[in-house]
């Protein structure tokens, strides 16, 4: 008998890491689709089908306010019928202590984040394993240390922003790095985070004050947009696409300040 085991998570990284595993030759794994989400929210019941006939719950950390909602909700219900829950952490510090919704295992990324939650939990701190993140598994196998061939065939120079939700974090950091770029001739290509609110009247403000020359590439696949514009680097905050760029040979640079962000 196969071991089968329902995925859920709600935002775009959790859910590109249950989708990496709904590949898994090992165990039997289904994604659960979108139209699920929002019948689960409103009415607040995970429906049978998901306790009969799973062996497992692996739940994602979305740090939207559905998506923390909806995983709540499972996890709670998981832990009421004894059901193995399993919770991959898919940016560090996103899992929350959540009462009645104890995993059996937590998964982190590295020993500095087990560190983290185990200072930070205490005794309420769930059993942890690290292991690298599997939505990266398909780059690790197919593009490790390989560069692809730009199609670019000019002489400028380019970085990619890749964009956080927090518009006003992104504003400021942008507008400091702006002036540099302007500096150093170099071009930005802006990709917005899928849930920035901001986008994209506050970027065209920002660009337009400071006169600055930008290419929107949101909603443009990250292989393609290297391949057309082959850039220097990926500048962001703390996004996942720096992480990916490293794997086709685009290094990156976190831009941190203490006054921004969390």
């Amino acid at each position: 008998m196969n071991f089968r085991v329902a995925l859920f998570a709600v935002d775009a990284g959790p859910r590109h890491v249950m989708r990496a595993l709904s590949e898994s030759s090992i165990f039997e794994a289904v994604l659960v689709e979108r139209e699920i989400f929002e019948a689960v929210i409103r009415e607040g019941i995970v429906p049978e089908v998901f306790s009969n006939e799973f062996d497992a719950w692996v739940v994602g950390t979305s740090g939207s306010d559905d998506g923390q909602k909806f995983e709540a909700i499972i996890r709670k219900h998981a832990v009421k019928i004894d059901k193995l829950l399993i919770i991959i952490e898919d940016y560090p510090g996103n899992f929350k202590d959540l009462e009645g919704g104890q995993p059996n295992l937590l998964i982190v990324e590295h020993e500095s984040i087990e560190a983290h939650h185990k200072q930070r939990l205490g005794l309420n701190c769930p059993a942890i394993s690290v292991l690298p993140n599997p939505r990266y598994d398909q780059l690790r196998l197919a593009y490790s240390h390989q560069q692809l061939d730009s199609k670019a065939c000019n002489d400028s120079i380019f970085v990619l922003w890749a964009g956080q939700p927090e518009t006003e974090d992104a504003i400021i950091v942008l507008s400091r790095l702006i002036p540099t770029l302007k500096e150093q001739n170099i071009g930005l290509l802006f990709s917005a985070h899928p849930r920035d609110k901001g986008y994209p009247s506050e970027y065209e403000s920002l660009f337009a004050q400071h006169n600055m020359a930008w290419s929107d590439v949101t909603g443009i696949n990250l292989k393609d947009c290297i391949v057309k514009h082959a850039p220097l680097a990926v500048i962001t905050q703390y996004s996942s696409v720096a992480i990916e760029a490293g794997f086709y040979g685009v290094p990156s640079v976190n831009v941190l300040y203490d006054d921004v962000g969390a």
